[in-house]
């Protein structure tokens, strides 16, 4: 896991726990990472067949 986390950090220029959660949710196989951070959706976009970022506020009304 912490190998797969720094190929991660180095890949998508994460930071170390951005890194963990990406990769455990990768690890775990998961289709979604809920997160309110912007950058994740661009950072990851080349990840899109692993695992795609929902943004929260695509889906809360203003």
């Amino acid at each position: 896991m912490a190998q797969d986390a720094a190929m991660l950090r180095a890949e998508h220029r994460l930071s170390p726990p951005d890194a963990l959660i990406v990769g455990t949710g990768i690890a775990c196989q998961v289709g979604h990472l809920v997160s309110n951070d912007l950058d994740w959706g661009r950072k990851l976009a080349r990840l899109e067949g692993r695992i795609k970022v929902c943004l929260l506020q695509d889906h809360l009304p203003l």
